[in-house]
């Protein structure tokens, strides 16, 4: 079951969050920071779309998105996914998620959604599934650490 997350599931997003964050090379460059994240969850609780994904009433997904106006047209609304990430003995719940995700954008006022992928982090089979969805490609970012 996919629904909108509630405040005894912060736990567990950060937990999954931090497993991505992990698992996605982030530590390169910056340090977690569960304060931060809390933040975080609480503006996209108000301001965009938090999503938890259940299987036997455990979490077991998450994902989240802002949406706000676009920098260049304050007349488009624009959503981008800050996490998607699904335990991996039940990634098949990652796709419902996706669709979940966009429905949420979509329920408020999205026009325009971003997708990541994490480079070499599955970013193939990602970028395959984003454009069967769609998806075209926009951009593409380098990360660098500047400070200790």
């Amino acid at each position: 079951m996919i629904r909108d997350a509630k405040p005894a599931d912060v736990g567990r997003i950060l937990e999954l969050g931090e497993r991505f964050f992990n698992e996605a090379g982030w530590p390169r460059v910056a340090t977690w920071d569960a304060m931060s994240v809390v933040d975080t969850l609480e503006r996209l609780a108000t301001e965009g779309v938090l999503l938890v994904a259940e299987d036997g009433g455990r979490v077991v997904g998450i994902a989240g998105a802002p949406v706000g106006p676009a920098y260049f047209n304050s007349a488009v609304l624009m959503s981008q996914e800050l996490f998607w990430y699904v335990d991996k003995d039940v990634r098949g719940v990652g796709m419902p998620m996706l669709d979940a995700l966009e429905a949420g954008c979509i329920a408020k006022g999205s026009h325009v959604h971003i997708q990541g992928a994490v480079s070499g982090l599955r970013s193939e089979a990602l970028d395959r599934v984003y454009r069967a969805r769609g998806y075209t490609p926009a951009e593409r970012y380098f990360i660098k650490r500047l400070q200790p």
